[in-house]
C-alpha cells in the first residue's frame, strides 16, 4: 500500500467518518477548500473529535499502517487558555499510539501513548489563530520507532520512542481526552494519509454524478427524473430519492461523473476515493463497489449492508484502466456505482461520489528556490 485515504469532509455528513463524538460538526462557514470542513470545539473539560479510517468497504476498517504519514490542514480559532490540549492523535485499535498537543502559546508538543510522557521539548513555531496550517505527522511502530511533526512541510519536532508493536489503525483530529480543562476551537480540512511517505500538498474535491453510466439496471426506488439525479445530492437526502437494486446478482448501476473542470480539479491527482451512501431494503442486502474507467471495470469486496444509511468507501489510488496515477482525462471518463451481490433482498443507493485529492505542483520563485508557506507547505 502507499496512498491509504483522504477526506475533505465534502459529503457534508458525519457517516463519512469512522468516529464522531463530543462537540463537533461538519460546517460550511470556515473551510480551506470546497464547501465543507470539520469543526471540533469542546468547552472546558468536554471533548470533541473525529476519527478517520477508510479501508475498502465500511469506514471502520483499520488503516493498519506500520508507519502512518498524515497530511492535515488545521485552523485554530481558540487556543488553550493555559498549559496544552490534544490537537491530533494516532490510535491503534485499542487506544492511543501517539499524541500531538498544542499549548496556550500555539506551540506543538509530542506525547507518548500514556498521554502524560512528553517526547522531547516544545516546538518553536507558534501557530497563529485564524490561519490555515498544513501539519504533517509521521508515526512508526516498534520499541524505537521514528516519529515527526512538520508544519508547512518543515520539520518541527522529531525523535524515536517506544510506539508499541501494534500498527496505526486510525487518525483522530480534535480533543479526544481532556488534559487540562481548556476550551478549544479547531477546524479541519483536506486530510490525506499514506504509509510510505508524506502526502504531497493537496485539496480534496468532490466529483458528483452528472449522467447515467454504462450500467443502469437498478431502478428508481423514490424520486423522479433520470436515475443519476436520485444519487447526486450533497448532502444526501436519505429515502427521499434513491436507487433500488434488482435482487439479481451481478446487475449494476454506475453513474458518470461531472468533469474535472466543473469540479475545479486542475492539478496532478494524488489519489482518489469512491464513496457510496447505501442501506439495505431489508435484512440480507449486500453489494460490491464498482469503478469503471474507459472500458475497464474494477469491483471491490462484498459489503453487507445495515438498515441505516452508511458510507461504503474504496480507495482508487490509480486508474483501473492504466494501472498508474489518475489524470484529469481519466477521471473525466470514470464512473462509480454498485453491483448487486444478494438475492434475498434489495439495496438502496442514495448517493455516489468520487473524492479526489488534487495535488499542488511544485514551483520555484524568481530566485529558483522552492516556495513554502504555512498554508500549503511546499509548493
Amino acid at each position: 500500500m502507499t496512498y491509504l485515504t483522504n477526506t475533505g469532509f465534502e459529503s457534508g455528513v458525519e457517516i463519512e467518518l469512522f468516529d464522531a463524538q463530543g462537540t463537533r460538526s461538519i460546517q460550511t462557514t470556515i473551510k480551506r477548500t470546497g464547501a465543507y470542513a470539520a469543526r471540533t470545539n469542546p468547552t472546558t473539560t468536554a471533548t470533541g473529535f473525529y476519527g478517520i479510517r477508510h479501508g475498502e468497504g465500511i469506514v471502520s476498517v483499520s488503516l493498519n499502517a506500520a508507519t502512518l504519514y498524515s497530511r492535515i490542514y488545521c485552523y485554530i480559532a481558540t487556543l488553550p487558555a493555559a498549559n496544552s490540549e490534544e490537537l491530533i492523535s494516532i490510535h491503534t485499535g485499542t487506544g492511543y499510539k501517539f499524541i500531538v498537543r498544542v499549548t496556550s502559546g500555539g506551540l506543538l508538543q509530542a506525547y507518548a501513548a500514556d498521554g502524560t510522557t512528553q517526547l522531547g521539548s516544545n516546538g518553536t513555531t507558534a501557530l497563529s489563530i485564524n490561519t490555515w496550517y498544513r501539519i504533517d505527522v509521521k508515526v512508526g511502530t516498534g520499541a524505537s520507532a521514528a516519529w515527526e511533526i512538520r508544519i508547512g512541510g518543515l520539520s518541527e519536532l522529531s525523535g524515536t520512542a517506544n510506539l508499541g508493536g501494534t500498527n496505526a489503525a486510525s487518525l483522530y483530529v480534535g480533543k479526544v481526552t481532556n488534559r487540562n480543562g481548556n476550551s478549544v476551537d479547531y477546524y479541519w480540512d483536506d486530510v490525506a494519509i499514506r504509509d510510505d511517505d508524506y502526502p504531497s500538498d493537496g485539496a480534496v474535491k468532490i466529483m458528483k454524478p452528472s449522467a447515467d453510466g454504462n450500467y443502469t439496471t437498478w431502478t428508481i426506488g423514490a424520486g423522479a427524473g433520470d436515475k443519476w439525479q436520485q444519487i447526486d445530492e450533497v448532502t444526501h437526502d436519505s429515502n427521499t430519492t434513491y436507487l433500488l437494486s434488482t435482487g439479481t446478482i451481478g446487475q449494476a448501476y454506475t453513474a458518470a461523473l461531472e468533469s474535472t473542470t466543473t469540479a475545479g480539479i486542475a492539478g496532478p491527482i494524488n489519489g482518489s476515493r469512491m464513496m457510496l451512501i447505501v442501506a439495505r431494503n431489508s435484512a440480507g442486502a449486500a453489494i460490491l463497489t464498482r469503478i469503471r474507467s474507459s472500458s475497464t471495470d474494477s469491483d471491490g469486496i462484498s459489503n453487507t449492508l445495515g438498515a441505516a444509511y452508511a458510507v461504503i468507501s474504496r480507495l482508487a489510488a490509480t486508474d483501473p484502466a492504466t494501472g498508474v496515477a489518475w489524470t484529469a482525462g481519466g477521471l473525466d471518463g470514470a464512473e462509480v456505482g454498485a453491483v448487486e451481490n444478494a438475492t434475498t433482498t434489495q439495496s438502496r443507493l442514495t448517493a455516489a461520489y468520487m473524492m479526489v485529492d488534487e495535488g499542488v505542483p511544485l514551483a520555484a520563485n524568481a530566485m529558483g528556490a522552492v516556495v513554502r508557506s504555512p498554508m500549503w507547505g511546499t509548493y
